[in-house]
């Protein structure tokens, strides 16, 4: 990794043309991660105006597929460029404010103007995410295992629910990791044991904990378009949690096992994870466990 990333950063056009053959190869194999990585890892050391050489690249399939009119796999080739978009603003964000904080927090902030734009132009989204989702149970058997089919109305009425919102807590997730992946990128090849230091040290501000309190009590209104915007708010309380966690296992290497746990649940159980790491996140917010707690301080 080390020599190859040296190899990219050496040459901008070259960084281009390496992200541009995986991207061609991504309609066929499941690498699109790759491109959105050098553009990470381009943007963190070098700024906008190489990156934006590997975003020119990354654009001339896209035009091509819509001169020769093959929507279906324009289509396809959206969520790659969504993907690099959104990783190439955090990564600007945290190259010019090293803040984790920040991100997460414009992170949720883009978000709820997403989540809003949506219901505005789509003001019958949730019956949309209705019949997308009794399509799906339909078509896959599986869920008859989990006898869905049994309380099916109720459970795609609540999952209809908070789907935009929750479709949006993934992308962005997966976003993240991927920033997650370019910094550490980075670091290998400058400064080693960076990631790690400012992955710990992640608290979001008591400003942004006290608005999800407030939204938290607004869900007693039921209001369809705040309760779209929940799994997007509690998002940085989550990473929050998650770096408490590491913090944890940085100082006392025994407890390296609960953290295994938390990502097995994590994948199994997202929902009821995300929302404990979110408490524990937003008690981190208004407590500060690393000063007041010695589990938490670094020895």
């Amino acid at each position: 990794m080390q020599s190859t990333g040296r190899y990219l950063l050496a040459d901008n056009v070259r960084a281009a043309m390496f992200a541009l053959g995986c991207a061609l190869l991504a309609f066929f194999f499941p690498i699109g991660f790759i491109v959105t990585l050098i553009l990470g890892l381009v943007t963190l050391q070098k700024g906008y105006k190489a990156s934006l050489v590997i975003l020119a690249f990354v654009l001339l399939p896209a035009i091509a597929l819509v001169v020769t009119q093959h929507f279906s796999f324009f289509y396809r080739f959206n969520l790659l460029l969504i993907q690099c978009s959104i990783v190439f603003t955090f990564a600007l964000i945290l190259r010019y404010t090293a803040s984790w904080q920040l991100v997460l927090e414009v992170a949720a902030a883009v978000g709820v103007l997403l989540i809003g734009m949506i219901h505005i132009i789509f003001p019958d989204i949730r019956r949309t995410w209705v019949g997308l989702i009794n399509d799906y149970f339909l078509t896959n058997t599986w869920t008859s295992t989990f006898h869905l089919s049994t309380y099916s109305t109720e459970f795609v009425q609540h999952l209809a629910t908070i789907a935009t919102g929750g479709f949006i807590f993934f992308v962005f997730f997966d976003t993240i990791i991927l920033l997650i992946l370019a910094r550490w990128w980075q670091t290998t090849l400058f400064s080693p044991g960076t990631l790690q230091l400012e992955f710990t040290r992640i608290r979001i501000s008591k400003a942004s904990a006290s608005l999800l309190i407030i939204a938290s009590v607004g869900l007693i209104w039921q209001s369809n378009w705040l309760t779209d915007i929940y799994p997007v708010l509690l998002f940085p309380f989550m990473i929050g949690g998650l770096s408490l966690l590491h913090l944890l296992v940085m100082n006392k290497r025994e407890m390296v096992l609960l953290i295994a746990i938390v990502y097995i649940a994590l994948f199994l159980l997202t929902f009821f994870t995300t929302i404990i790491l979110a408490i524990i996140g937003l008690v981190d917010s208004f407590y500060n466990f690393r000063k007041h707690c010695i589990l938490f301080q670094s020895r």
